[in-house]
């Protein structure tokens, strides 16, 4: 049985609102979900080849997976001793009804993670997580002195290299080397002093042990596809690949899609997006894109090993050219209209 400890689901390219620089390219109108029912039984086969501690699903918004629903309870399921985690942007609680009785059957070992892009729209936002949450709902602020460690840990560990030392609260941040605390401030977003009321994060719960935990993340770095509004080229980057994993705040972030598990999302979402926009990109370019092999439930074990490992060590492929090496954040307000591109 190989080992991972971080795992997410993207079960849908869709999603209802338009955030600049969104890394799986979601601002853009881009299409299509994966249906639980086409790789139930692909995902099957994994959970007797995979352990992994956590698992997150998202998109896209993947409350608009029709599927949503059969997502949850599958992979809860096929990996009863996992944690799952449901990133969203708390937008669609009403669409799915049946889902808080689901989670309450889960018993505090499914939660959310609503992840709120426009501060404009901070204390609506935070309402409806108190509405879709049955009372009393308690609520916990974060900060440097005031912090669930549990939730500390989980933060910091999701993101550390592991020649990092442990971090067991955020006091023990200001004891780390000063390159790792720069890393996790500004590649990561890792930052204890940031964690208050207002920026990151607030935990609720309710008398269910339903757990809902709210981040304020109005901006996103670059990311692969370059858009130029004037003209509506799209390109991709063409980096250097081990600068570009320095800076890549994705890169523990490994996907599943479509049955296969991937290093990364970026890598996993062009292939379609490139079938669904014009990109500018020659043959040579899409040919090191297409030669990626996603890993597959049926390798042999030396295989699987060699592959883990890369993802553990945070190596990069050769694919990673198409990421930026340097990264800007943009921050934004709400907006639900699309990049108007011409479809191919």
């Amino acid at each position: 049985m190989h080992k991972l400890n971080y795992v997410e689901f993207y079960i849908t390219n869709v999603c209802n609102l338009n955030c600049p620089n969104c890394n799986r390219f979601n601002n853009f109108n881009f299409v299509g979900h994966q249906r639980w029912a086409d790789h139930a039984d692909t995902y099957k086969e994994w959970a007797q080849v995979l352990d992994v501690n956590s698992f997150s699903i998202l998109g896209g918004e993947p409350f608009l997976n029709p599927d949503f629903l059969q997502w949850v309870k599958g992979v809860a399921e096929l990996w009863p001793n996992s944690d799952i985690n449901i990133i969203t942007n708390g937008t669609q609680f009403d669409r799915w009804p049946e889902l808080y009785p689901l989670l309450a059957s889960y018993k505090g070992r499914i939660s959310l993670e609503v992840s709120q892009h426009v501060y404009e729209e901070n204390k609506q936002s935070r309402q409806r997580v108190i509405d879709f949450l049955q009372e009393p709902v308690n609520k916990k602020f974060f900060n440097r002195r005031d912090s669930d460690h549990t939730v500390w840990r989980h933060c910091y560990n999701n993101v550390r290299d592991p020649a990092w030392p442990d971090c067991d609260t955020p006091d023990e941040f200001a004891l780390l080397p000063a390159a790792i605390q720069h890393e996790c401030r500004t590649v990561f977003n890792v930052d204890p002093d940031t964690w208050n009321d207002e920026i990151y994060s607030t935990i609720y719960t309710d008398a269910n042990n339903i757990e809902v935990s709210y981040g304020l993340a109005n901006s996103f770095n670059t990311t692969t596809v370059k858009h130029e509004p004037d003209t509506g080229r799209l390109s991709l980057h063409k980096s250097d690949p081990v600068k570009a994993i320095d800076i890549c705040y994705v890169r523990r972030c490994h996907h599943f899609i479509r049955g296969k598990l991937y290093k990364c999302g970026p890598v996993g979402v062009l292939p379609e997006f490139i079938k669904q926009f014009d990109v500018d990109i020659t043959d040579q370019e899409k040919a090191l894109l297409e030669s990626y092999r996603p890993a597959e439930y049926t390798w042999d074990k030396e295989h699987m090993s060699a592959f883990i490992k890369n993802l553990a060590d945070i190596e990069p492929i050769p694919q990673c050219t198409f990421c930026p090496e340097k990264l800007v954040q943009k921050k934004f307000s709400s907006s639900t209209k699309k990049i108007k591109i011409v479809r191919k």
